[in-house]
């Protein structure tokens, strides 16, 4: 075979070269094929005056999808038909459309392409009309066929999902599996287009490969059809590469390994139909129960390329098998090529290394028939196993040899498969297991007795984590590609830690399990990013960081148990109550798989943090994901106290340099802007979180109101404010070095922006970069005593000033910080809690339309604490509870202070009464310092309150009785 000859170095050039149909060729049947479709669509697809409407033609076949052969290909030229109104129609009407076609093609081709023959072979397809196109020279030929079908897809975009009403139809028509696979031509040729180039020269190199088999003497009737290795080449390059470059060696190599695994072989994608609709999920998850190798159509899901009880997969497996000692799979110095990488483990997760990895194969036993049965006999039923395993390795695997090292687990048989030709190798256990679980559709959780069950059996932690390995192997397999990819880069990082560790003496302690930083990965991903693409580094960063956190780790999911289970809610608020780091297995609730030594790996994280793979290219340093350690719907109500002061307070070095770098702009405020203009700063007043003792750990932002003498009255402020805001940027801009900072501007896409907002960073003053709004104002309140209320007239004049809501607030700012900042601690801590789970709800409803402000959520806590007894030591939960209850009854709240303003003057009191009688603006939260401003309009409140609902059952708001903890009993409305 010329192929197997070809160095692994040169199968490039032999595609190019022997493969890729001749330019002339392809293009003269693309005008031939062209000019078919047009003659058919002129004349109806039938002669005379009853013609049929042609409604769209469509080119498919390896000529349409681009992954013609040189030589000989096949093409199919679909003509959709206005007389088929359902799939049932065709049968009925084929055989006479298909005659007077053949008749229309004939008397169309009394007048050639020049350069090719047309001639019709013996028709042994009954569903379309076959001919072929033939160069002149007979070195190139396509078969095509002509097949009138049914427009189930109509003008569909190439990036839509068709309807899951097309595939309900197509299911209801009572097809033969693929009898419509023409409808779905478009479908199908996208499918493969939009491939880079190379995976298609590795589709050539396979199909190539196919057919010099065939002409080995194997009967081509007995094989599966050329399309099922197209389709499986596809899905090796996206399992194993997803890259636009990579070698053809490898690539070719593990379409054949697939091939040799065709008895496991279960194939199909969800790009054009999915298990939404249950008529078609309930005939998907039939399908894949069909014999294996099971290859679904991504077009169409009648239509099972693989077909394991029709084709002879075994004849191809057999010719794979044998062909790896040929030149196309060495490398230059005779290494062979590896093929890239894909039942438990790290192997059936989908995130086995390279060279070596772990493998649980669990054997499911009928003689066990509950938890407790598994350990009486296990012994006596391993000793058998190894007894079979060892007889049957007689006639041994080529290339593989079995070693038993030494027997250090006693539930597991263990033994190494080692390839010497590949240097790699593959730790198995052998685990004999109770079917707890038992025949699980994918995506439902296990029944609750499952668990309970297990609770009860008086297992050890994680005794009988086998019986779940399905569901461990089902949590990790769902991830996106890039994600496996992070934590094999994770894994491989923990690899190099364990070596480094391995012999030292004293034996240091053991390294937590590597399967404890797959779930750390999966957890940073998920509460950080949850893009299927994402930057590395950063993810790499994040996992890196919780490592060396591990003090405070507490990880888990309710993805198969919850805390609804009354028993369950009990058992896993007692694991909480353990020492961290807690990383609970997903599957198995007993296993804390975060049990082990974490020092090292800290201190390794530490040292790695420092390195070039965290840097940018202009030098800077990759910033992590926000992902804190422990979640709050996971923090049981009386440790919410302990989950603020560890991760939501802000650390107090990094509050003095921000106070620090506020400092230094407010020095700059006053001193260098408008040093030579008529203009004066009257006062620099901070605002925002930071001003008001409410900041959250991390979160570098601060407010500046600079309030200039330029603006005498409220309109004013709207009017010049573009053109302070460019002075106070060019003032800045100069100020740099001498200032000895550095500012990064934020392009504003107003053209009267109200906020200068601009990023800050020092070497001599801060570890990270503080960003800033300055806000120009006009001095409304003058110099207001703390504690005074402010003049009726203040508010009189804004009242007639103002156009839209809360448009003057920054007037304001003093009387906003004042109110928050005279609360107790305990009531700005509650404050923290409260946007730090908004800021969670954001995350969530990205996309979905705008959350209320924050600052609507603060004045709504200070009122759920004033209405609920002002109890400087009140008990947090309750309080967290208590917000959240208010959020749920959104519509009826009514909330405001009289602290500033009140109705004694008759235009103040016109217009609150105004503002109050609103129901249809309901909610109503108005701002304590501007009357104009209701926080709770036009904003997604629906969003926050199904949020909030949701809180209220999870551990925060759950007593350690398991008992949910109830509000205090407050009004929505004053």
């Amino acid at each position: 075979m010329d192929l197997y000859s070809t160095p692994a170095a040169a199968l490039d050039r032999f595609v190019a070269r022997r493969l890729q149909p001749r330019k002339e060729f392809v293009e003269k049947a693309r005008r031939a094929l062209g000019a078919v479709a047009a003659a058919l669509r002129e004349r109806g697809g039938r002669p005379g005056a009853a013609a049929q409407r042609v409604l769209k033609t469509a080119k498919g076949g390896s000529s349409g999808r681009g992954t013609a052969l040189k030589g000989g290909c096949d093409s199919e030229l679909v003509i959709f038909l206005d007389c088929f109104k359902s799939y049932v129609d065709q049968r009925a009407r084929r055989a006479e459309i298909l005659s007077e076609m053949r008749a229309s093609l004939e008397s169309w081709w009394q007048n050639p392409v020049p350069g090719l023959r047309l001639t019709f072979p013996e028709q042994s397809v009954p569903g379309a009309l076959q001919f072929r196109l033939t160069s002149v020279d007979l070195e190139d030929w396509m078969d095509v066929s002509l097949v009138p079908a049914f427009d189930v897809l109509g003008q569909a975009s190439s990036s839509v999902k068709p309807k899951p009403q097309v595939y309900s139809t197509l299911l209801n028509s009572g097809c033969q599996g693929g009898e419509h696979a023409a409808c779905f031509t478009e479908l199908r040729r996208n499918f493969v287009n939009i491939r880079p180039a190379k995976l298609k020269n590795l589709i050539l190199l396979v199909k190539h490969w196919y057919h010099q088999v065939c002409l080995q003497g194997l009967w081509k009737e007995m094989l599966p059809p050329v399309y099922a290795l197209e389709l499986l080449t596809i899905f090796a390059w996206e399992q194993g590469c997803k890259k636009d470059a990579f070698s053809l060696a490898e690539g070719l190599r593990t379409v054949l390994g697939l091939i040799q695994q065709h008895q496991h072989l279960c194939v199909f994608w969800t790009v054009n139909y999915g298990f939404e609709d249950p008529a078609v999920g309930q005939f998907l998850q039939r399908q894949l129960k069909r014999p294996r190798p099971v290859i679904l159509d991504p077009a169409d899901p009648t239509w099972d390329l693989g077909n394991g009880a029709a084709w002879h997969w075994d004849l191809l497996a057999q010719e794979a098998a044998s062909c790896y000692d040929h030149p196309c799979f060495l490398k230059g110095m005779g290494d062979p090529v590896q093929s890239w990488k894909g039942p438990g483990g790290s192997f059936g997760r989908g995130t086995d290394l390279r060279d070596g990895c772990d493998v649980e194969l669990i054997i499911f036993l009928n003689c066990f028939t509950d938890y407790k049965d598994q350990g009486p006999c296990h012994a006596e039923i391993l000793d058998e196993m190894r007894a079979q395993l060892e007889s049957w390795w007689q006639d041994q695997v080529p290339g593989l040899s079995l070693q038993f090292p030494e027997q250090n687990v006693p539930e597991a048989l263990q033994f190494r498969l080692v390839s010497t030709a590949l240097k790699s190798w593959t730790d198995v256990s052998l685990l004999p297991a109770f079917d707890a679980v038992g025949q699980l559709s994918s995506g439902t959780k296990p029944n609750p007795q499952v668990y309970s069950r297990l609770l009860t059996s008086g297992c050890q932690e994680g005794e009988h984590k086998a019986c779940f390995a399905e569901l461990r192997r089902n949590f990790v397999n769902i991830r996106p590609a890039k994600l496996k990819n992070l934590i094999l880069l994770v894994k491989h990082w923990y690899r190099q830690v364990a070596a480094q560790n391995k012999g030292k003496r004293p034996a240091p302690a053991s390294l937590p399990p590597a399967y404890a930083l797959e779930l750390l990965t999966i957890f940073a991903w998920e509460q950080g990013c949850r893009q299927d693409c994402f930057n590395m580094a950063q993810g790499f960063r994040t996992v890196l960081g919780l490592v060396q956190q591990h003090q405070q780790l507490c990880v888990f999911w309710t993805v198969n148990y919850s805390t609804e289970d009354p028993a369950m809610r009990m058992h896993l608020l007692g694991q909480l109550r353990k020492p961290r780091p807690l990383v609970l297995d997903p599957a198995d609730p007993t296993w804390n798989v975060g049990q082990g030594s974490w020092e090292l790996l800290a201190q390794e994280a530490a040292a790695l943090g420092m390195q070039a793979c965290f840097l940018s290219r202009d030098g800077t340093s990759v910033q992590p994901w926000d992902v804190m350690p422990a979640l709050l719907y996971q923090t049981p109500a009386g440790d919410l106290d302990k989950f603020i002061s560890e991760f939501l307070q802000p650390n107090r070095q990094f509050l003095a340099q921000v106070n620090k770098a506020v400092d230094t702009i407010c020095s700059f405020l006053k001193e260098n802007c408008f040093r030579n203009s008529p203009i004066k700063v009257i006062k620099v007043v901070k605002g925002g979180s930071s001003a008001k003792g409410t900041a959250l750990r991390g979160r570098s932002d601060a407010d500046l109101v600079v309030f200039l003498s330029c603006f005498s009255q409220f309109t004013e402020q709207g009017n010049k404010r573009a053109e302070i805001i460019s002075e106070i940027r060019a003032q800045l801009e100069a100020c740099q070095q001498e200032r000895q900072f550095e500012v990064k501007f934020e392009v504003s896409k107003w053209e009267n922006p109200r906020v200068l907002s601009f990023s800050l960073t020092s070497q001599t003053m801060l570890d990270q970069s503080v960003d800033f709004d300055v806000l120009p104002a006009f001095d409304a309140l003058g110099q207001l005593v703390s504690g005074s209320r402010p003049s009726s007239q203040v508010y009189v004049d804004l009242i007639h000033s103002y156009s839209n809501a809360g448009e003057y607030s920054t007037c304001f700012t003093e009387l906003q910080r004042d109110f928050i900042i005279s609360r107790p601690t305990k009531l700005k801590s509650l404050i923290r809690l409260v946007k730090h789970w908004y800021q969670q709800c954001t995350k969530i409803s990205k996309g979905r339309g705008s959350l209320p402000p924050q600052h609507g959520l603060e004045l709504l806590t200070v009122y759920a604490w004033e209405q609920g007894g002002k109890d400087f030591q009140f008990n947090m939960a309750e309080g967290f509870r208590t917000v959240l209850e208010l959020v749920t009854q959104y519509r009826q709240l009514c909330i405001y202070w009289t602290i500033n303003y009140n109705a004694k003057d008759k235009t103040v009191g016109d217009f609150l009464k105004q503002q109050l009688q609103k129901p249809r603006f309901r909610p109503i939260i108005l701002d304590p310092a501007d009357p104009t401003g209701n926080l709770g309009h036009n904003a997604r409140w629906d969003l926050l309150a199904k949020e909030a609902a949701a809180c209220t059952s999870a551990l925060c708001c759950m007593g350690r009785n398991g008992i949910p903890i109830q509000p205090w009993p407050v009004k929505a409305a004053v």
